[in-house]
């Protein structure tokens, strides 16, 4: 028998393998597995406290989803422009689970994206504001991508520090470093799970030269 492939074919090493398999699978795809996003046109970030609104309110065009036109959020998701609930100014964006969810790992999100031209070299941080009404699953968070040519470079999806349950205003921070070869730099919130959350003022600075 080739001992190499008996190894390989142990269960065990089978039922491993099948773990990382379904665990990249389980990663973001805003973060993990999406293609590059284009950047828009400009390279600062605009709008980030949702102050200037759609028509009748809609999702401002600045925002949207990385796979759906029009932006809905995600499959399961709704988002909108809430003009009664904000953390600072007249606005925040809400995103709300209204059912079923794609997969055990569906999420909602709203994103931008704008050229990383004058971002290259610089390590830059995304703070902001989430908010939460009985949220379940794996919960909220902000997230922060650095794309380049053939995809992603750099990534901060919070999975380490995730907002769940209900709570007001909480302050949220991002930190990526931006490569040379970036084009394209992607940041948004997202619901990972079943409830509502609100997200407001995000800001994005540069910290220092890498």
């Amino acid at each position: 028998m080739n001992t190499r492939f008996y190894k390989w074919s142990h269960p065990l090493v089978l039922f491993l393998l099948a773990v990382i398999f379904l665990l990249g699978f389980a990663l973001p795809a805003f973060a993990a597995a999406s293609p590059p996003v284009s950047a828009s046109a400009g390279d600062q970030p605009v709008n980030t406290g949702f102050e200037t609104v759609g028509e009748g309110g809609a999702i401002p065009v600045e925002w949207g989803n990385l796979n759906l036109s029009p932006p809905t959020g995600g499959l399961g998701y709704e988002v909108a422009i809430d003009d009664q609930i904000a953390r600072t100014g007249s606005h925040s964006a809400r995103i709300l689970f209204v059912g079923p969810r794609r997969s055990p790992w569906g999420y909602g999100t709203i994103t931008q994206s704008f050229s990383a031209d004058t971002w290259r070299g610089k390590r830059i941080r995304l703070s902001g504001y989430l908010k939460t009404d009985q949220v379940t699953g794996a919960g909220t968070q902000l997230w922060l991508r650095v794309d380049g040519e053939y995809g992603m470079l750099a990534d901060d999806s919070m999975t380490d520090r995730m907002v769940t349950g209900t709570s007001d205003w909480v302050r949220r921070t991002c930190v990526v470093d931006v490569s040379v070869k970036a084009t394209a730099i992607v940041f948004g919130a997202a619901l990972e799970g079943e409830g509502t959350m609100w997200v407001d003022r995000n800001l994005l600075r540069r910290e220092l030269e890498n």
